[in-house]
């Protein structure tokens, strides 16, 4: 339905001019939103989306939880989108043009099309810019694939766009605060276990199978297992069959202290 929306939609003005802000049947623009976005455009004429925060209530519209996003530095993009998506769809604002510069959304994913079309745009030219104001309701109710809700077709999602941004980013790019200045082979094994740690998070058995594999036949890995934070990412990997965000988040962050400690 979205691509038919973005397909259909006319103008006389140039699609360089023109922007959609995507508002689900089931929730509410709060107001303002469609002036904040305004002003934000005006200030910044290069931006080609923009977004802002979102609020979750309940059927009735009574606030339950607040989705506070961020501006994120263009370079650290795809490595942000790793984790999960870092951009909200709803209330979302985007240049119509980007359509045409990365296409439209991939009608393969089951749930959060919206993130793989990020993943696309962070791979892209796109530029991207924060709002600090709250621009949506997002109405949560039995019918509805919730924002937090964890089932097969999310962690599929979630596997299928990582597997897109290891395709296509390169190691040193991807995952920048590994040790590539100091050991070019040890930032090679945490790339490993960076990978083998989100393919446990999306539930790839192969591939968590196929960087178990290469890490034990690893000499350069193997000398460094005595350094406390890879241990405690072995035994953190090993003790769970899935991770969950905090989890993956937490072992991520090990696997790069695994480099600063040995740097020291």
């Amino acid at each position: 339905m979205r691509n038919l929306v973005v397909t259909h939609c006319s103008s006389e003005i140039p699609s360089s001019d023109q922007y959609i802000i995507w508002l689900d049947d089931d929730d509410r623009l709060l107001p303002n939103t469609i002036s904040n976005y305004m002003q934000a455009i005006e200030k910044n004429p290069e931006v080609d989306v923009f977004y802002g925060n979102l609020i979750r209530t309940d059927e009735n519209f009574k606030p339950q939880q607040k989705y506070q996003y961020r501006d994120i530095p263009r370079a650290l993009l795809p490595s942000s989108l790793l984790l999960g998506s870092m951009i909200p769809n709803g209330g979302s604002c985007i240049r119509k043009n980007v359509f045409e510069k990365i296409g439209l959304y991939d009608p393969s994913y089951k749930v959060a099309t919206d993130y793989q079309f990020w993943a696309r745009a962070a791979l892209g030219p796109i530029r991207f810019k924060y709002i600090e104001k709250d621009v949506y309701l997002y109405r949560s109710h039995s019918n509805n694939a919730a924002l937090d809700k964890e089932n097969g077709d999310f962690f599929d999602t979630n596997g299928r766009v990582c597997e897109l941004l290891l395709q296509h980013c390169p190691p040193n790019y991807l995952f920048p605060f590994f040790e590539w200045k100091n050991n070019k082979s040890f930032a090679e094994c945490q790339v490993t276990l960076a990978v083998l740690t989100l393919a446990k998070r999306n539930h790839r058995g192969q591939l968590a199978e196929n960087c178990e594999k290469e890490l034990e036949n690893n000499e350069e890995f193997k000398n460094h297992l005595n350094s406390s934070p890879l241990t405690d990412v072995l035994n953190l990997l090993a003790s769970a069959s899935a991770l969950s965000f905090d989890q993956t988040a937490q072992i991520l962050s090990k696997i790069v202290e695994s480099g600063q400690q040995k740097q020291s």
